[in-house]
């Protein structure tokens, strides 16, 4: 995909949904459009260095992601641990983005649960076992998952803007 670049991260845990237990979950797997970084292979702080300069890298394509907000915060919740500067609110309203989950939830018929059912294909394992497969070490698990996710967010994206594509703006209600 030449058009868009993917970011998404995995964490140890629910992460800051888990309310001040959340607050200690690391990130321990990121995915800069198919270029994997491993709590395994460095540590969270480098992960993160890494992450920061990736996204904030001058002239690049604009970027994609599903739960991109969500990601974004809590890079920057995890780079205030280490005294890394990121502003995520600075980054959404500085840089090219689309989060995939706002259109899933659209054509969900606005409902937030179950949106990724537009998004993944059948039979994907749902996010929430990847702390388990870290805990197991299963780092090849992790690895398939975020690639596979990967591929689906870029099939969404092609899907969707196929459609919205042949849209003119004669078509409009209003």
């Amino acid at each position: 995909m030449e058009s868009v670049r993917y970011f998404d991260i995995e964490t140890e845990g629910r992460g800051l949904l888990d309310g001040e237990e959340g607050k200690n979950h690391r990130i321990i797997f990121v995915n800069l459009n198919g270029k994997h970084l491993l709590l395994r292979d460095q540590s969270e702080e480098e992960i993160l260095r890494e992450t920061v300069a990736w996204l904030v890298k001058p002239d690049q394509l604009p970027l994609i992601g599903k739960a991109l907000i969500f990601d974004l915060w809590f890079v920057a919740t995890r780079c205030k641990v280490y005294g890394i500067d990121f502003d995520p609110v600075w980054w959404l309203l500085n840089w090219f983005n689309l989060d995939m989950k706002e259109i899933a939830v659209l054509l969900n018929g606005g409902r937030f649960q179950g949106y990724p059912k537009w998004i993944d294909r059948k039979g994907k394992p749902n996010g929430s076992i990847v702390p388990e497969w870290f805990k197991q070490g299963r780092w090849d698990l992790i690895e398939k998952y975020s690639e596979e996710e990967r591929t689906d967010v870029f099939k969404f994206y092609e899907w969707v803007g196929s459609y919205l594509a042949k849209l003119g703006l004669q078509d409009r209600p209003y």
